[in-house]
Order: structure tokens, then C-alpha cells, then sequence
């Protein structure tokens, strides 16, 4: 008897529908089984369709719904027919023939329209149907590849999208055209732009003048409303005057033609000066739109260089001799300060009472470690930057420095429940070069400071001026991250030579980074 039961095959299933409101739509499935099958309809929240208990399900459909059926025999097999959709349309005036038969009916054609160069163009067509009708979109004859749904969106429309439009609607029953849609391009009055990107440079650490905690929360804010207007950003804080000119020049390579923030206008290029609305050659505005036609390659060129500014290492998972493991993992608050979390996943089977602490080689300088930083600067930091639950992190500041790989080093100190031991144990995880470090700006740096006569001094940027003395580096820190706090302190503060107090220069004038 065993043997002669048959697997139940579903020899049909449902289709989805597109239907306006209120009208009767039934949905079938047809099976093959051993012996007298049973059906059981279900809704998209997997709740049971009172009364949905026979092979064929009719529902007045009030709004749109997922539905399913399940299919099974006296002997406890059962099966699923596949997902369909019932789509409900509320319109006025449907205008379904009183025989329909689930034919494609057209009941919104695309509207001719006039659209400014680079706006967007939107073309929507309705059309009802059982099954569900297809759609193809045409331009002047041609189908267009990919746009094979009831609206047609085009982002920043150009000349060439101009014409008549049409789309083709079919189902298993037939075939239908919408009326034609003649589409106009109109030069826009607006000017666009073909990227934007934004250099952000901050410095809150000096040797002879209280640390200032401006520039760190200016650089945060004006890169996310910098981003929020679509641009990319690259921000640095505490950069040597060597530094600054190298990320001016790798920053400049970003800087194609029609590309909006910093420009190649000699008055202004290697100097810092403030551009305001009446001084602006063109009526240039931070909130025009974007247009890449006919820039593409120049945009990869510049997605290139963005990424390799931007990019994190992968989180890892290190799994130690005694079984713990644990999850190591990277966030980013500005391009050249990253912090690495790390955080117990798993005890194994003979640790208890596990810590972990992070170290780096080299040892990275901790520029928000000095005395007096304030709790909203930590607070900046924790919102921004702490993963879920870490067990410890650690801040490294100044990727800029990097000239070679940068090493975490995992120390996991647990007790070993049979010994009764406290043991150690460590892990090395090599993560090249991150974020703006993979830029080698010291490469720049360095032949800057070789072209220089001995003696000469260096400028540097504090806050947004400029100051003429020197500016010596904070010491790197050795001390390894201690566990997580809530203050998300994670190297041991140290006593460090400072330099350079910010000048008060008129902002009005240029300021040269070359002299």
C-alpha cells in the first residue's frame, strides 16, 4: 500500500491578477494525488482565508493581497502551490467590458509631456488583466531594453530621449497598444552639475593653545549636510601643512570638468579663500542637480579615488585554539579615523570569564585622548561609531601617517573551566591600508619636504584659518585598547609636545598654501 501512494503534483497553479476594486476574481489550482486531496487557502500574513478550502478560491478583492495554497492527502503529505498577487486599482471609471474575460484592458495611457533637460521623465501606464499583463515600453518604434513595467522613469532627461512613446500590454489571451505619448525636451534654465565632491580639513590639537573641539564637530556636520546635497566627501582632521597639500593634489584629480566645490581658477587654486554668492562667476548653487551624460569616464575615474578614500576592511571572524571566537569589525567617522571593534561571539566549550583588548602596529596616536575633551565630543563618537554590544574597541586617528599595513592584534584572556588557569591567547589581522591611507598621501609629503631649503617653516590649518609657525605631530600611543566603556575610551592618555596656535587671519582674503 506504502508503495502506491503517489507525491501530490500541482498540475496548476494560480496567476496573479490585476482587477479594480471591488470585483470577483477567482483563483484555481489543480492537483494530483493519491486518494481524496484536501486545500487550505492562506493571505500574505500566513492567516488562514475563512472558507478557503476548496480547489478554487473566489475573493472580492478590497485592496492588494498575496495568496497561497496548500495542498494534502490522507497520509500527511502536503505541498504549496506558488505565490500569486491579486493587485487592486481604485479608479473611477475602469471601463471593463460587461463580458470581459481577463483580456488586457488599458485603463491609463502614458500623457504627452514636456520635461526640462535634466529633470526626470516619468511615463505610466494601467492596465488590468488575468493574468497579470506584461509591459514593454517603445521609443519611436524601438522597445527599450529593460523597461518592462507600468511606469517608464527616466533619470535626468537628455535630448535624445525625446519622441513618441508607446507601450505594448500582453497577456496568455491577448495583446494591446496604449495610445502614443510624444515626449519634448526642453533646454533647462538650470545649471547641473557633473559631480560634486567636498574636501573637509579640521584641526583641533595644537602645542601652545587650548585643544578646540569646532573643528571636529564642523567637519561632522557639514559633511553630512554636504552629503545629503549628493556630494562626496573626504574628511580629515589634524593634518600637518605637508599633509594638506597632498590631499589638496589628490583631492584636485576629482576636479574634471563641470565637477562643483574647490576649482582650478587660479586665484583661488592652492589657496584658501571663501566664495560667496556675489563673487561667483556662474550662478552656481550647492543644490543643483547632477548630470553624467557624456562624463562617464571621467565619473568612474572619480568613483575610483572616492572609494579608495572611503573603503573599510571587512569585519573577520577569528577563531582561537580554545574555541572562543571573536568578531572583529570596522566603522568610520571621518576619512582618516577609524575605530575596530571587537566583540566575544562565542565562548567554546572550556573558556569562561572572556576579555579581549585591541592593539595596532604601528601604534596609532589617539588625537581625542588629551585631557578636558568634552562628553559631546564622546558622545559624537559613540552615536556614530560603537558597533552593537562590542566587548572593546580601539580609535586609531592619523591613517594619513601609514607608509606600510596596518596589524590588529587580538589578546583574548579567559579561564579555563578544567585547569582552573587564567590563559592567554593572540591574533593577528592584517588590514592593509585603510580608508584615505591607501591614498599614500606621505608619498606627497615627503617629496614637498625634500623641495624645501632647511629651516624653512610649514603652515598649517587650525580650525578654518591659517597659521605661520610649526606644527609638530602628537606622539603616537604604544598602550594597547583597554575593554569598553561607555565613554568608548580605548588607549591610555598620554602626555604630548604640542604646537602651533591658530592665527586670526581675515577670511576675506586668500591664503596662500604655496609660499
Amino acid at each position: 500500500m506504502k508503495n502506491m501512494i503517489r507525491d501530490i503534483v500541482i498540475v496548476q497553479h494560480p496567476v496573479s491578477v490585476y482587477v479594480p476594486l471591488n470585483y470577483k476574481v477567482t483563483l484555481s489550482v489543480r492537483a494530483e494525488g493519491t486518494g481524496i486531496l484536501n486545500y487550505q487557502w492562506f493571505k500574505s500574513s500566513k492567516e488562514e482565508v475563512f472558507g478557503g478550502t476548496r480547489a478554487d478560491l473566489i475573493v472580492t478583492a478590497q485592496r492588494s493581497q498575496l495568496y497561497i495554497c496548500r495542498v494534502n492527502d490522507q497520509f500527511c503529505n502536503c505541498v504549496f502551490s506558488e505565490w500569486v498577487k491579486v493587485k487592486v486599482l481604485d479608479i473611477a471609471k475602469p471601463g471593463l467590458p460587461v463580458a470581459w474575460r481577463g483580456e488586457p484592458h488599458i485603463a491609463v495611457h502614458p500623457a504627452p509631456q514636456t520635461v526640462r533637460q535634466g529633470e526626470r521623465l516619468t511615463l505610466s501606464c494601467t492596465a488590468f488583466g488575468i493574468p497579470t499583463p506584461h509591459y514593454q515600453w517603445y521609443r519611436n518604434g524601438h522597445p527599450l531594453l529593460g523597461k518592462t513595467t507600468d511606469t517608464l522613469q527616466i533619470e535626468n532627461a537628455e535630448s535624445d530621449h525625446r519622441g513618441t512613446y508607446l507601450c505594448y500590454v500582453s497577456n496568455v489571451l491577448e495583446e494591446r497598444w496604449t495610445e502614443a505619448a510624444d515626449v519634448e525636451i526642453v533646454p533647462s534654465n538650470q545649471l547641473t552639475a557633473t559631480d560634486k565632491v567636498a574636501l573637509l580639513i579640521g584641526n583641533l590639537n595644537y602645542s601652545h593653545h587650548p585643544d578646540l573641539m569646532a573643528p571636529t564637530m564642523d567637519v561632522h556636520e557639514l559633511a553630512n549636510l554636504l552629503q545629503q546635497l549628493g556630494f562626496r566627501v573626504v574628511s580629515l582632521l589634524d593634518l600637518t601643512r605637508e599633509e594638506m597639500l597632498a590631499a589638496i593634489d589628490k583631492f584636485l584629480l576629482l576636479l574634471d570638468r563641470g565637477v562643483y566645490d574647490l576649482g582650478r581658477d587660479p586665484f583661488v587654486t592652492g589657496k584658501q579663500a571663501v566664495e560667496i554668492k556675489h563673487t561667483l562667476k556662474e550662478p552656481r548653487s550647492l543644490t543643483d542637480p547632477i548630470r553624467t551624460t557624456g562624463h562617464t569616464g571621467e565619473l568612474h575615474m572619480r568613483d575610483a579615488c572616492w572609494r579608495q578614500a572611503n573603503e573599510l576592511p571587512r569585519q573577520k571572524l577569528l577563531i582561537f585554539t580554545c574555541g572562543v571566537e571573536v568578531e572583529v569589525s570596522f566603522s568610520a567617522l571621518f576619512s582618516n579615523v577609524m575605530v575596530a571593534f571587537g566583540t566575544v561571539k562565542t565562548t567554546g566549550p572550556r573558556a569562561q570569564d572572556c576579555t579581549i583588548t585591541l592593539r595596532s602596529t604601528p601604534a596609532m596616536e589617539d588625537i581625542f585622548s588629551s585631557p578636558g575633551r568634552s562628553g559631546e565630543m564622546d558622545s559624537l563618537l559613540l552615536n556614530n561609531l560603537v558597533a552593537e554590544n562590542p566587548d572593546c574597541s580601539l580609535r586609531l586617528c592619523g591613517l594619513q601617517k601609514l607608509q606600510g599595513s596596518l596589524v590588529i592584534k587580538v589578546d583574548l584572556h579567559y579561564t579555563h573551566m578544567d585547569r582552573k588557569l587564567r590563559l592567554q591567547e593572540s591574533k593577528q589581522l592584517d588590514i592593509g591600508k585603510p580608508l584615505v591611507a591607501s591614498c599614500d598621501l606621505h608619498r606627497g609629503q615627503q617629496a614637498m619636504v625634500g623641495q624645501r631649503p632647511d629651516g624653512a617653516t610649514a603652515q598649517s590649518m587650525g580650525h578654518s584659518r591659517i597659521s605661520h609657525s610649526k606644527q609638530r605631530p602628537r606622539q603616537t600611543l604604544g598602550q594597547p585598547g583597554r575593554p569598553f566603556t561607555k565613554r568608548a575610551e580605548c588607549a591610555a592618555k598620554v602626555l604630548t609636545a604640542r604646537s602651533n596656535e591658530p592665527g586670526e587671519n581675515d577670511e576675506t582674503e586668500p591664503q596662500d598654501f604655496t609660499s
